[in-house]
């Protein structure tokens, strides 16, 4: 997938790349919003979560290739974070 995702960022730019990673974070956010307050079993809803999170999994990807230490790096701080960010989830939930 990396390859048709630098692609992208060839044919688009860094600019337009993050305009988009923002944008699909913004959608993923209304569909989240908007399964949050559907009443019933929202499987229309879920649908647009799932497709809205997989733009979101696309772009970051696009993302980490414009890291200026590279993808690689981008992936490693990325998981660094999240084992930190998890940490303090389970620090709150065992509080």
């Amino acid at each position: 997938m990396s390859s048709i995702c630098q692609e992208a960022n060839q044919e688009f730019g860094p600019t337009l790349t993050i305009v988009k990673a923002a944008e699909e974070a913004a959608e993923l956010s209304a569909a989240c919003a908007k399964l949050a307050t559907t009443k019933g079993i929202a499987l229309k809803e879920w649908d647009n979560v799932v497709d809205e999170t997989a733009d979101v999994e696309i772009t970051n990807e696009r993302v980490a290739l414009l890291y200026p230490h590279g993808p690689e790096e981008f992936e490693r701080l990325v998981h660094e974070r999240k084992v930190y960010k998890l940490k303090r989830l389970e620090g709150i939930i065992n509080a």
